[in-house]
């Protein structure tokens, strides 16, 4: 799949429930080998780390414009971190 994603010339993506069903250490190796930003604005583990190390937002600069991107996932997601 990481292929595939790096073909798609995705410019941010949001981390997804299913993105995290080998475990966040997987999870963290394969957002490695894509080119582009990962997002988690709202969900830290329990220690208050961003959950994959990965950012709350970012900023695109499109002909111009500055655009301002986040991603946001259901609450529910909090226990399954463990």
């Amino acid at each position: 799949m990481v292929e595939v994603f790096k073909k798609l010339s995705v410019d941010v993506s949001c981390l997804g429930n299913h993105d995290t069903d080998f475990g966040l250490e997987r999870c963290s190796e394969l957002i490695g080998k894509t080119k582009s930003p990962w997002l988690m604005s709202n969900l830290s583990l329990d220690d208050g780390s961003p959950i994959c190390g990965l950012p709350r937002y970012h900023v695109l600069e499109h002909q111009g414009v500055k655009i301002g991107l986040f991603g946001v996932a259901e609450e529910g997601w909090l226990g399954i971190f463990g």
